[in-house]
């Protein structure tokens, strides 16, 4: 499906003054979008233990790779130039199953720069009844804050309280149908409620890093520290 002119450039030319998220419809094709479907859900089957997270889901399923053009041309060849894929992730949100805390996504890939982007393809409806994301309206510029350990499994991290009160603002949600997509920055906060609804709801994320970019040792120490404490809370709640 294509995009006029303007939805193709608004959520990175506008990168230095809008908000670190945005809404971007009908951007895959329909067809890809059921093989990639039908993919997954084939090799879900084949686990003999349910994984509400993969993390490399285009190692185990190819098809995921065919939205990549789709996905790397938001703004035509600007992004091409300037970021590079580094995996493809799968979330999936069961019925009745745990909220994602508040966090920011560079808190636990330690980026230098943290100028990298995510875009999430939804393999289905997806909302904030069902386990969409909701993201805080901060800049794009939004500076990491701070984190400490969560008690909930797949997210190791979330945002403080204190440090979360202080940079609220307005907030959005997105409801997105099939072939819908959004894009946030690696700084952009957000989090889920839990899945209300009666079914699972699985999306698709793209993880998109500029070329040449470098882990930061002094995140990544103070995010191993956070790692260690969360998998003794966890440890904790299985006793």
């Amino acid at each position: 499906m294509e995009l006029s002119e303007e939805a193709r450039q608004k959520p990175w030319k506008l990168q230095n003054e809008a908000v670190s998220h945005g809404f971007l419809p009908g951007l895959n094709d329909i067809q890809k979008l059921s093989r990639t479907k039908t993919a997954i859900e084939s090799f879900l089957r084949s686990l003999r233990v349910g994984n509400d997270y993969i993390p490399d889901i285009e190692k185990h399923c190819p098809e995921a790779i065919e939205l990549l053009p789709e996905v790397l041309n938001i703004s035509g060849a600007e992004i091409d130039a300037r970021h590079c894929l580094k995996r493809v992730e799968l979330h999936i949100r069961r019925s009745g199953g745990a909220s994602i805390p508040a966090h920011q996504d560079n808190f636990y890939h330690c980026i230098q720069s943290g100028r990298g982007a995510k875009v999430l393809v939804p393999l289905g409806e997806l909302n904030s009844k069902n386990g969409g994301l909701t993201f805080l309206d901060v800049r794009v510029d939004q500076k990491l804050l701070e984190h400490m350990p969560s008690k909930i499994r797949n997210f190791s991290a979330t945002i403080s309280p204190q440090a979360l009160a202080k940079a609220a603002t307005s907030q959005t949600s997105y409801s997105y149908k099939a072939g819908d997509a959004s894009y946030h920055w690696l700084n952009s906060v957000h989090w889920a409620k839990a899945n209300s609804t009666k079914q699972d709801a699985i999306f698709l994320v793209y993880r998109l890093e500029e070329p040449g970019s470098v882990l930061d040792e002094s995140l990544k120490a103070r995010y191993e520290i956070c790692y260690e404490q969360h998998l003794s809370l966890i440890d904790q709640l299985d006793k």
